[in-house]
């Protein structure tokens, strides 16, 4: 872990593609956007928000790029590194200037609330969204016979989880952000 910390403070180089490289293996291995995300929160809380948002500038056309020729898609790619990349950075920053760990913490549980905030005002009822998009996952598994699943129990369960799939992504992302952010604190002590 050290290494890949040496490796990504030698330079702004080094930096961008470590950010891409993880981010881009963060498709195919979820624990790597843990990385990618502390990878960018390293530089910041070490050099500064500017710092942080030249190596996000400079990696998000790489994870662009390959994103349109692996998955079809550079603006999903793209928009998949922001999501992962900025909120970490906006933390990161507050770390930096604050210099309290609580204060971080506290911004990102209002990150959080603010993301759940946006769902409500762009989505009329989240609940049954996510009731709908659930139940679009999990027919593959539903219309298998042998699967050893109750239909009926399962569609209770997913209509329950439904009302809460809202809040429970939310403090996913909290904690996703507070992890790296701590990895990158880590790294720089």
């Amino acid at each position: 872990m050290n290494a890949l910390a040496g490796f990504i403070m030698r330079g702004r180089i080094q930096g961008i593609l470590a950010i891409a490289l993880l981010t881009i293996l963060s498709w195919a291995l979820s624990l790597a956007s843990l990385l990618a995300a502390a990878a960018l929160a390293l530089p910041t809380l070490r050099r500064g928000g500017k710092e942080g948002l030249l190596l996000a500038a400079g990696a998000l056309p790489a994870v662009a790029l390959v994103g349109q020729f692996l998955l079809g898609n550079a603006l999903q790619a793209g928009g998949y590194a922001l999501a992962l990349w900025l909120p970490v950075l906006m933390v990161a920053v507050v770390l930096r200037e604050t210099a309290s760990l609580a204060m971080a913490v506290v911004s990102a549980m209002a990150l959080g609330l603010v993301m759940v905030a946006g769902i409500y005002a762009v989505i009329d009822n989240p609940a049954t969204y996510w009731l709908a998009a659930l139940q679009q996952f999990m027919q593959p598994m539903l219309e298998q016979r042998n699967a050893g699943v109750d239909p009926q129990l399962m569609a209770q369960t997913l209509q329950a989880f439904s009302r809460y799939a809202t809040g429970a992504i939310a403090a996913g992302s909290v904690m996703t952000v507070l992890i790296s952010l701590l990895l990158a604190r880590w790294w720089q002590a």
